[in-house]
């Protein structure tokens, strides 16, 4: 079981040696497909969300449609909060990583029915990305529980 590592998309000849047995193989490299921020534990990427839902996330994950594990790391997203009679200001908090920094943990904690919560900006990092990649944006208008 070996990896290769290739510096970029395009082709690539991976020289194959085995005792009296030499072979050039030729692979297309392309770069891992965009992985979708979803919210922990579902595939929940826009709509509507619980109360009880968004009071008890604690992450945002991603999910990426390939059959292999890609690797692919949340680096954070800005939390945008927006109350349903717009009586307070919006909130907005920086939230690095993919786990829910306590400032954003208490703006979810006390969301409302009516409520919009908005996932921001979120930035992605897969192996052999050179830089961070935007990826999808989330929205959700809090509902009641069902």
């Amino acid at each position: 079981k070996l990896i290769a590592k290739a510096a970029r998309p395009g082709k690539a000849i991976i020289l194959v040696e085995a005792l009296n047995y030499r072979q050039e193989v030729e692979f297309r490299v392309k770069l891992i497909p965009d992985p979708t921020a979803v919210l922990q534990g579902s595939f929940q990427s826009n709509g509507e969300v619980s109360v009880s839902k968004i009071k008890s996330l604690k992450s945002i994950d991603l999910f990426n449609p390939v059959d292999f594990e890609t690797g692919c790391k949340l680096l954070g997203f800005n939390l945008i909060y927006v109350s349903k009679d717009r009586s307070k200001l919006p909130v907005q908090v920086v939230n690095p990583g993919h786990e829910l920094v306590q400032a954003v943990q208490d703006i979810l904690a006390n969301a409302e029915v009516g409520d919009m919560i908005i996932f921001d900006n979120p930035r992605a990092k897969c192996p052999g990305d050179e830089a961070s990649r935007k990826i999808n944006s989330m929205s959700f208008k809090v509902i009641e529980d069902h």
